[in-house]
């Protein structure tokens, strides 16, 4: 990924907040796997799915679950008990757009890899058997249909989520801007409330299935402030000005032409330079401050630029590069 740093200093009282609205977001008409036959409600032991992100942190449905477009990321589908009894053979299920490519998936307690249980992964457009319901699975075109197992044979009421890590790479595609799907996540247990493979008698315990917002991502904004290591406050007033940082992190692969960053100075901020910038691969760019009041702007296509004044607080900076590209690992 790229990251683009425009360096700002001003005087302040408080920080503005930065924020660039994202994407437009599409949809893609998706199945799911088909339980009728299965108990979907047990009396004594009820699995509760749910997707969590990468640092354990709970999505409430719908989401949305985010990814860097043509990089890698990492989310959790995790399972637990809200039952009376335990439920014997765990697993998990998910279906994601074919073109998202899945890496590793691990269980997260003592970083075990896992496996798909056989015979997913498996790409529509077909039917397959989910391996531990037995009922026929429909996959739609261009998804992919996945069943994992925990490395134990039961699951107790109380215990905390068990949670496996599914690493996965978005897809490079046209177009630039991406559009969202979505994915459905569920559980259960596939032997019911005892160890022995009888569903006829015990039949297989399935949890309800929740549906995602699916989103790649094609740039993340993000506004930083430059105290000193350890320090999130500072001295308000000209003779203590201070430096904050606005990036753009763009996805690999994808070239932006142009990208415009755009930051609006609260009446409390005083501009006094714009110092430099890191991402220009020499397409150029053009920056304009406009004070507030409805001044007139000033522009400069170098740094450092330090406006003439004077002029009001507050105010409003554009930085608009003529093209940037997203590339693996550059900051």
């Amino acid at each position: 990924m790229t990251t683009c740093n425009n360096v700002i200093k001003h005087c302040l009282k408080a920080i503005s907040v930065f924020e660039i609205g994202l994407l437009s977001a599409g949809s893609l008409l998706l199945s799911i796997p088909l339980y009728s036959n299965v108990e979907i409600a047990h009396a004594m032991s009820i699995p509760v799915c749910f997707v969590a992100l990468d640092d354990g942190t709970v999505v409430s449905p719908p989401g949305p679950i985010e990814g860097m477009r043509g990089e890698d990321f990492t989310f959790q589908v995790a399972l637990s008990n809200s039952g009376t009894t335990a439920g014997f053979a765990p697993y998990i299920d998910f279906m994601l757009p074919a073109d998202v490519t899945v890496n590793s998936a691990t269980f997260t307690i003592g970083s075990v890899p896992v496996n798909a249980v056989a015979p997913t992964p498996f790409t529509g457009m077909g039917t397959v058997t989910h391996p531990y319901t037995g009922l026929p699975v429909v996959v739609p075109m261009d998804q992919t249909f996945y069943v994992y197992n925990f490395p134990f044979g039961s699951f107790v009421p109380g215990q905390p989520a068990a949670r496996i890590e599914i690493n996965a790479t978005m897809p490079e595609e046209e177009p630039y801007v991406p559009l969202a799907t979505q994915m459905q996540a569920g559980c259960g247990f596939g032997w019911g409330t005892d160890e022995f493979n009888n569903p006829s008698s015990d039949p297989p315990i399935v949890g309800t299935t929740s549906t995602y917002d699916w989103m790649p991502i094609l740039i993340i904004p993000t506004k930083q402030l430059m105290t000193v290591e350890g320090e999130d406050e500072t001295v308000t007033g000209e003779n203590w000005p201070v430096t904050y940082q606005l990036n753009a992190d763009i996805a690999s692969g994808a070239v932006i032409a142009p990208m415009i960053m755009t930051d609006v100075l609260p009446p409390e901020f005083q501009l006094v330079s714009i110092d430099s910038q890191i991402g220009d691969t020499g397409s150029g760019f053009t920056v304009t401050f406009t004070p507030a009041g409805g001044g007139a702007p000033q522009t400069s296509t170098s740094l450092p630029f330090t406006p003439t004044g004077p002029f009001p607080p507050g105010g409003t900076i554009e930085i608009e590069y003529n093209s940037v590209a997203g590339l693996p690992g550059a900051v």
